[in-house]
């Protein structure tokens, strides 16, 4: 057989597998359709976007975190809700009900987690971060569905109305999940990022967005089958100029 027949097989099966296996980086955001607008959507749900499939959960438990498999709206077991407020992209995004006002409220949250292999998340946008309102991002481990080993990787508290806090480089430090809450409750002194304040009676926010990339990894096979391909067409000149 053919050397370079062998290494165009060898290299092209590289760039299929990484081209295949992978989905590029990408935004899954938490706006709702006109169809999802103000929709209760249970315990759990699943979303796919840019061929990325992350599961958001409604949990509670601080500090050790369960998912929550029971809730109704009528009870004071949260559900996942997708809030929509016209005009106000910062009120937009993944909450929790029966509270008030449809956000993550103390002492519940959100986790995530990745079903699409080689990929991590690396970032969380968080709206509605009103002044006196408390926000916090975990990594957790999982297992099944529990959450251990919970660290606080940042939080803060907000400082004026209306503001969303973007935060990147999750992806650092891998985690299982990612847990996004209010660590403080409502009229309460709170530490947080540094800062201390007394929170507010509507201390709540939203999840607008989360950031999924490759694992270096598989970036880097990527790499190698994009070299391939290159390495392939410069032999195929190569040769038919003979």
């Amino acid at each position: 057989m053919n050397k370079h027949y062998i290494r165009s097989l060898a290299l092209g099966t590289v760039l299929s597998v990484a081209m295949g296996g992978a989905a590029l980086a990408g935004v899954i955001n938490f706006t709702p359709t006109t169809s999802q607008q103000n929709t209760n959507l249970g315990s759990s749900y699943t979303v796919t976007q840019g061929g990325v499939t992350l599961t958001a959960n409604a949990v509670w438990g601080s500090p050790s975190w369960v998912n929550n498999t029971n809730c109704a709206s009528t009870s004071s077991s949260p559900c996942l809700f997708y809030k929509y407020t016209a005009g106000d992209f910062s009120e937009t995004g993944l909450g929790l009900t029966p509270n008030s006002n449809n956000e993550i409220y103390s002492p519940y949250g959100i986790a995530l987690t990745l079903a699409t292999p080689g990929e991590y998340i690396s970032g969380v946008e968080i709206g509605s971060v009103q002044s006196g309102e408390s926000w916090q991002v975990l990594g957790c481990s999982m297992m099944g569905g529990s959450y251990s080993g919970c660290t606080s990787l940042d939080s803060g508290v907000g400082s004026m109305t209306g503001t969303t806090v973007t935060l990147t480089g999750l992806n650092a430090t891998p985690y299982g999940a990612y847990i996004v809450d209010v660590p403080c409750a409502p009229n309460s002194t709170c530490t947080a990022g540094g800062t201390t304040t007394t929170t507010n009676n509507s201390d709540n926010i939203v999840l607008m967005s989360a950031t999924t990339v490759p694992e270096p990894g598989t970036l880097a096979l990527m790499a190698a089958g994009l070299f391939g391909l290159g390495w392939m067409a410069m032999v195929r000149r190569r040769r038919s100029r003979q």
